[in-house]
Protein backbone atom coordinates (compact mmCIF):
# COMPACT_ATOMS: atom_id res chain seq x y z
CA UNK A 1 0.00 0.00 0.00
CA UNK A 2 1.33 3.44 -0.91
CA UNK A 3 1.12 6.27 1.66
CA UNK A 4 0.49 9.74 1.09
CA UNK A 5 2.44 11.27 4.35
CA UNK A 6 1.99 14.85 5.23
CA UNK A 7 3.67 16.95 7.87
CA UNK A 8 3.01 20.33 8.32
CA UNK A 9 5.49 22.47 10.20
CA UNK A 10 6.13 26.31 11.31
CA UNK A 11 7.12 27.02 8.16
CA UNK A 12 6.10 24.69 5.58
CA UNK A 13 3.78 21.83 4.70
CA UNK A 14 5.41 19.13 3.31
CA UNK A 15 4.20 15.59 1.08
CA UNK A 16 5.95 12.12 0.40
CA UNK A 17 4.26 9.82 -1.56
CA UNK A 18 6.01 6.55 -1.39
CA UNK A 19 5.67 2.87 -1.07
CA UNK A 20 7.97 -0.06 0.43
CA UNK A 21 9.98 -2.16 -1.49
CA UNK A 22 11.68 -5.22 0.12
CA UNK A 23 11.59 -2.87 3.36
CA UNK A 24 12.89 0.40 1.51
CA UNK A 25 11.21 3.35 1.04
CA UNK A 26 10.47 4.17 -2.15
CA UNK A 27 9.57 7.62 -2.97
CA UNK A 28 7.43 8.49 -5.71
CA UNK A 29 6.65 12.18 -5.23
CA UNK A 30 7.69 14.90 -2.97
CA UNK A 31 6.25 18.65 -2.71
CA UNK A 32 7.39 21.59 -0.15
CA UNK A 33 5.33 24.22 -0.28
CA UNK A 34 6.15 27.35 1.75
CA UNK A 35 3.63 28.47 4.05
CA UNK A 36 4.39 29.73 7.64
CA UNK A 37 1.88 29.55 9.82
CA UNK A 38 3.35 30.12 12.75
CA UNK A 39 3.59 34.01 14.91
CA UNK A 40 6.80 33.22 16.29
CA UNK A 41 5.56 33.93 19.34
CA UNK A 42 3.46 30.35 20.14
CA UNK A 43 0.73 30.73 18.17
CA UNK A 44 -0.76 30.50 14.64
CA UNK A 45 -1.78 33.29 12.21
CA UNK A 46 -4.99 34.21 11.57
CA UNK A 47 -5.56 32.36 8.34
CA UNK A 48 -3.62 29.07 9.25
CA UNK A 49 -6.51 26.67 8.62
CA UNK A 50 -6.78 28.43 4.88
CA UNK A 51 -3.37 27.52 4.43
CA UNK A 52 -3.37 24.57 5.72
CA UNK A 53 -6.37 23.33 3.91
CA UNK A 54 -5.44 24.99 0.04
CA UNK A 55 -1.90 22.87 0.53
CA UNK A 56 -3.42 19.09 1.52
CA UNK A 57 -6.21 19.67 -1.12
CA UNK A 58 -3.65 20.41 -3.95
CA UNK A 59 -1.54 17.64 -2.66
CA UNK A 60 -4.08 14.96 -2.84
CA UNK A 61 -5.61 16.03 -6.59
CA UNK A 62 -1.77 15.71 -7.74
CA UNK A 63 -0.79 12.63 -5.51
CA UNK A 64 -4.29 10.86 -7.13
CA UNK A 65 -2.88 11.34 -10.68
CA UNK A 66 0.33 9.75 -9.48
CA UNK A 67 -1.28 6.62 -8.09
CA UNK A 68 -5.07 5.11 -7.71
CA UNK A 69 -4.71 3.37 -4.51
CA UNK A 70 -2.67 5.18 -1.44
CA UNK A 71 -3.77 5.98 2.37
CA UNK A 72 -3.26 9.56 3.72
CA UNK A 73 -1.43 10.05 6.96
CA UNK A 74 -0.89 13.90 8.09
CA UNK A 75 0.96 15.36 11.12
CA UNK A 76 1.36 18.37 12.81
CA UNK A 77 4.65 19.69 15.05
CA UNK A 78 5.39 22.08 16.94
CA UNK A 79 3.40 25.61 15.68
CA UNK A 80 0.25 23.78 16.27
CA UNK A 81 1.11 21.35 19.16
CA UNK A 82 2.56 24.64 21.05
CA UNK A 83 -0.87 26.68 20.32
CA UNK A 84 -3.71 27.69 22.05
CA UNK A 85 -5.73 27.10 18.39
CA UNK A 86 -3.68 24.39 17.70
CA UNK A 87 -6.84 21.58 17.85
CA UNK A 88 -9.42 24.18 16.62
CA UNK A 89 -7.56 24.49 13.44
CA UNK A 90 -7.29 20.49 12.98
CA UNK A 91 -10.98 20.82 13.12
CA UNK A 92 -11.51 23.37 11.04
CA UNK A 93 -8.81 21.55 8.32
CA UNK A 94 -10.18 18.03 8.66
CA UNK A 95 -13.94 19.88 8.27
CA UNK A 96 -12.62 21.35 4.94
CA UNK A 97 -10.81 18.89 3.56
CA UNK A 98 -11.64 15.33 5.51
CA UNK A 99 -8.23 15.08 6.59
CA UNK A 100 -7.24 14.38 10.17
CA UNK A 101 -4.54 16.01 11.08
CA UNK A 102 -3.00 14.41 14.25
CA UNK A 103 -0.84 16.71 16.41
CA UNK A 104 2.22 14.88 17.34
CA UNK A 105 3.85 15.28 21.04
CA UNK A 106 7.62 16.02 21.06
CA UNK A 107 8.96 12.55 21.62
CA UNK A 108 6.99 11.45 18.78
CA UNK A 109 7.90 13.66 16.10
CA UNK A 110 11.32 13.51 17.11
CA UNK A 111 11.46 9.15 17.19
CA UNK A 112 9.77 9.26 13.58
CA UNK A 113 12.35 11.71 12.15
CA UNK A 114 15.03 9.77 13.57
CA UNK A 115 13.07 6.58 12.10
CA UNK A 116 13.29 8.58 8.64
CA UNK A 117 16.64 9.63 8.86
CA UNK A 118 18.28 6.40 9.44
CA UNK A 119 16.08 4.55 6.49
CA UNK A 120 18.96 6.67 4.32
CA UNK A 121 21.18 3.91 2.57
CA UNK A 122 24.25 6.92 2.95
CA UNK A 123 23.86 6.75 6.56
CA UNK A 124 26.10 4.30 9.08
CA UNK A 125 22.75 2.62 10.99
CA UNK A 126 25.20 0.34 12.95
CA UNK A 127 26.86 3.53 14.62
CA UNK A 128 25.95 5.53 17.54
CA UNK A 129 23.84 8.51 16.40
CA UNK A 130 22.25 11.82 17.16
CA UNK A 131 19.32 13.22 14.73
CA UNK A 132 18.48 16.59 14.65
CA UNK A 133 15.91 18.42 13.74
CA UNK A 134 15.60 22.26 13.81
CA UNK A 135 12.24 23.94 13.28
CA UNK A 136 10.66 27.25 13.02
CA UNK A 137 9.43 26.35 16.98
CA UNK A 138 11.36 23.85 18.25
CA UNK A 139 14.81 21.51 18.27
CA UNK A 140 14.50 17.46 18.87
CA UNK A 141 17.62 15.55 19.36
CA UNK A 142 17.81 11.60 18.79
CA UNK A 143 19.99 9.32 20.31
CA UNK A 144 19.88 6.03 19.10
CA UNK A 145 21.94 3.62 17.27
CA UNK A 146 20.37 1.14 14.31
CA UNK A 147 16.40 1.55 13.70
CA UNK A 148 16.06 1.75 17.46
CA UNK A 149 15.89 5.43 19.06
CA UNK A 150 16.24 5.73 22.69
CA UNK A 151 16.03 8.82 23.87
CA UNK A 152 14.45 12.10 22.99
CA UNK A 153 15.87 15.33 24.23
CA UNK A 154 13.63 18.46 23.11
CA UNK A 155 14.10 22.08 23.37
CA UNK A 156 11.35 25.55 22.64
CA UNK A 157 13.83 26.63 20.41
CA UNK A 158 13.22 27.33 16.69
CA UNK A 159 14.59 29.14 14.05
CA UNK A 160 11.79 31.49 14.01
CA UNK A 161 10.97 32.17 17.60
CA UNK A 162 14.77 32.86 18.27
CA UNK A 163 15.23 34.97 15.38
CA UNK A 164 12.48 37.20 16.56
CA UNK A 165 13.72 36.87 20.22
CA UNK A 166 17.53 37.78 19.88
CA UNK A 167 17.86 39.60 16.09
CA UNK A 168 16.03 43.39 15.75
CA UNK A 169 16.64 43.49 11.78
CA UNK A 170 17.28 41.70 8.42
CA UNK A 171 21.13 42.31 9.49
CA UNK A 172 22.47 40.87 12.45
CA UNK A 173 25.16 42.49 14.74
CA UNK A 174 28.19 40.73 16.29
CA UNK A 175 26.10 41.56 19.88
CA UNK A 176 23.41 40.59 18.94
CA UNK A 177 25.21 37.02 17.04
CA UNK A 178 26.87 37.03 21.27
CA UNK A 179 24.20 36.72 22.95
CA UNK A 180 22.54 34.12 21.27
CA UNK A 181 25.18 31.96 21.14
CA UNK A 182 25.93 32.63 25.16
CA UNK A 183 21.76 31.47 25.65
CA UNK A 184 21.97 28.50 23.49
CA UNK A 185 25.17 27.85 24.63
CA UNK A 186 23.94 28.57 28.78
CA UNK A 187 20.87 26.44 27.33
CA UNK A 188 22.79 23.01 25.99
CA UNK A 189 25.03 23.20 28.96
CA UNK A 190 22.23 22.64 31.29
CA UNK A 191 20.57 20.37 29.43
CA UNK A 192 23.73 18.30 29.73
CA UNK A 193 23.11 17.02 33.29
CA UNK A 194 20.04 15.46 32.62
CA UNK A 195 20.44 14.55 28.98
CA UNK A 196 23.90 13.44 28.52
CA UNK A 197 24.60 15.42 25.06
CA UNK A 198 27.63 13.56 24.24
CA UNK A 199 28.84 10.25 23.36
CA UNK A 200 27.47 9.88 19.76
CA UNK A 201 29.91 9.25 16.94
CA UNK A 202 27.60 10.76 13.81
CA UNK A 203 25.09 13.66 14.14
CA UNK A 204 22.61 13.74 11.30
CA UNK A 205 20.29 16.66 10.11
CA UNK A 206 17.24 16.95 8.37
CA UNK A 207 15.00 20.12 7.48
CA UNK A 208 15.02 23.35 5.92
CA UNK A 209 18.20 24.91 7.91
CA UNK A 210 20.76 22.29 7.07
CA UNK A 211 19.56 22.27 3.27
CA UNK A 212 19.91 25.66 3.26
CA UNK A 213 23.40 25.12 4.38
CA UNK A 214 24.14 22.65 2.06
CA UNK A 215 22.73 24.80 -0.71
CA UNK A 216 25.30 27.61 0.23
CA UNK A 217 28.40 25.57 0.61
CA UNK A 218 27.92 24.66 -2.98
CA UNK A 219 27.46 27.66 -3.63
CA UNK A 220 30.99 28.67 -1.61
CA UNK A 221 32.17 25.32 -3.34
CA UNK A 222 33.85 24.57 -0.15
CA UNK A 223 35.72 20.84 -0.69
CA UNK A 224 34.59 18.42 1.67
CA UNK A 225 31.75 15.71 0.49
CA UNK A 226 28.35 17.15 -0.53
CA UNK A 227 26.29 16.42 2.26
CA UNK A 228 29.31 17.06 5.00
CA UNK A 229 28.94 20.20 6.66
CA UNK A 230 31.52 21.03 9.18
CA UNK A 231 31.70 23.63 12.23
CA UNK A 232 33.98 25.73 11.12
CA UNK A 233 32.04 25.71 7.37
CA UNK A 234 29.13 26.69 9.37
CA UNK A 235 30.18 29.20 11.84
CA UNK A 236 31.90 31.19 8.48
CA UNK A 237 28.64 30.57 6.53
CA UNK A 238 26.49 32.38 9.68
CA UNK A 239 28.77 35.31 10.00
CA UNK A 240 28.48 36.00 6.49
CA UNK A 241 25.14 36.14 5.99
CA UNK A 242 24.60 38.08 9.23
CA UNK A 243 26.04 41.11 7.03
CA UNK A 244 23.42 40.66 4.42
CA UNK A 245 19.93 41.56 4.38
CA UNK A 246 17.08 38.78 3.99
CA UNK A 247 17.21 39.46 -0.14
CA UNK A 248 20.74 39.56 -0.55
CA UNK A 249 21.06 36.01 1.04
CA UNK A 250 18.37 34.29 -1.47
CA UNK A 251 20.28 36.49 -4.29
CA UNK A 252 24.09 35.62 -3.38
CA UNK A 253 23.66 32.22 -1.88
CA UNK A 254 20.65 30.82 -3.22
CA UNK A 255 19.01 30.67 0.60
CA UNK A 256 15.01 30.08 -0.01
CA UNK A 257 13.49 33.65 0.26
CA UNK A 258 10.64 31.91 2.68
CA UNK A 259 13.77 30.96 4.92
CA UNK A 260 16.30 34.10 4.01
CA UNK A 261 14.83 35.73 7.39
CA UNK A 262 15.55 33.20 9.58
CA UNK A 263 18.71 31.27 8.71
CA UNK A 264 21.23 33.32 10.68
CA UNK A 265 19.70 31.88 13.89
CA UNK A 266 19.16 28.35 12.39
CA UNK A 267 22.66 28.21 11.28
CA UNK A 268 24.24 29.75 15.04
CA UNK A 269 21.90 27.09 16.78
CA UNK A 270 23.36 24.21 14.92
CA UNK A 271 26.49 25.42 15.04
CA UNK A 272 26.11 25.56 19.06
CA UNK A 273 24.30 21.83 18.94
CA UNK A 274 27.50 20.65 16.84
CA UNK A 275 29.52 22.28 20.36
CA UNK A 276 27.50 20.76 22.66
CA UNK A 277 28.02 17.23 21.66
CA UNK A 278 31.63 17.87 20.80
CA UNK A 279 31.13 16.81 17.20
CA UNK A 280 32.76 18.87 14.21
CA UNK A 281 30.91 17.84 11.27
CA UNK A 282 27.32 16.91 10.37
CA UNK A 283 26.11 14.36 7.44
CA UNK A 284 22.53 16.15 6.14
CA UNK A 285 19.71 13.89 5.02
CA UNK A 286 16.71 14.71 3.00
CA UNK A 287 14.76 11.55 4.68
CA UNK A 288 13.36 12.81 7.80
CA UNK A 289 9.67 12.59 9.42
CA UNK A 290 7.77 11.90 6.63
CA UNK A 291 9.91 9.14 5.68
CA UNK A 292 9.31 8.31 9.37
CA UNK A 293 5.62 7.85 8.82
CA UNK A 294 5.96 5.67 5.68
CA UNK A 295 8.77 3.18 7.08
CA UNK A 296 6.97 2.96 10.69
CA UNK A 297 3.83 0.67 10.37
CA UNK A 298 3.35 0.34 14.22
CA UNK A 299 3.39 3.50 14.68
CA UNK A 300 1.58 4.73 11.64
CA UNK A 301 -1.46 2.18 12.72
CA UNK A 302 -1.85 3.58 15.86
CA UNK A 303 -2.36 7.23 14.71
Amino acid sequence: MRRLAIDVGSNTIKCLLAGKVGGEVSSIWEKSLDRRISRGDGELVDDAADLISVSLVSFLLHASTLSEDFETVAVATSAMRLSSKGRLVAEEVYARTGINIQILSESDEARLAYLGAVSDTSIDASKNNVFFDLGGGSLELVFGCGQRPDRVASFPLGAVSLTRAFFSGERVCAGEMRKLREYLSETFRRASKDWNLSGSETLIGSGGAVAAARLMKAVCDFSDPENEISLKDLDLMANILAELSASERSEKYGIPRARADIVVAAFVCVSEVMRALGIKELLHTFRNLRYGLVSADKFWKSL
